[in-house]
């Protein structure tokens, strides 16, 4: 597996896992282009198939939100995956990390619960469709 700077066109160019399909209306091109501004990266397997994106952008409270984009080929990396957003994470442990994950996508709140965040509250105004979204928080060490 191997791992290069974010950039917009790789957000674009990404197929989403099934799971995230729906739920993608705010993953806009000038939300892209944003994202690359900031701490973030694109991973692909070893015969060059695009795994996913993922990064964090500060907010305004100071916080960082974290946002993962992954395509079908995230199962046969998992392991890889979350080593390297684990360590993505803790270069940032000074940091309170916020992730929003619908709550029909079980897989990724265990992903985030995996990373150390916790569960701290669901809300509806988050997600531009009024979807319910667990906020999940990973404290700064």
């Amino acid at each position: 597996m191997r791992f290069v700077k974010f950039e917009p066109e790789h957000l674009l160019a990404l197929r989403p896992q099934e799971a995230q399909r729906p739920h993608l209306e705010w993953m806009t091109p000038e939300i892209a282009e944003l994202a690359s501004e900031h701490f973030s990266f694109t991973g692909y397997g070893h015969n060059g198939e695009m795994i996913g994106c993922a990064g964090l952008a500060p907010v305004e409270d100071g916080s960082l939100v974290a946002w993962a984009v992954f395509g079908a080929a995230l199962l046969k990396y998992r392991l890889s995956v979350t080593r390297a957003v684990k360590a993505g994470l803790d270069t940032h442990a000074g940091h309170r990390i916020i992730a929003h994950i619908h709550t029909d996508h079980a897989n990724a709140a265990r992903f985030a619960e995996a990373l150390h965040f916790k569960l701290i509250e669901t809300r509806s105004d988050l997600h531009p469709s009024g979807a319910l979204m667990h906020v999940y928080v990973r404290e700064g060490a």
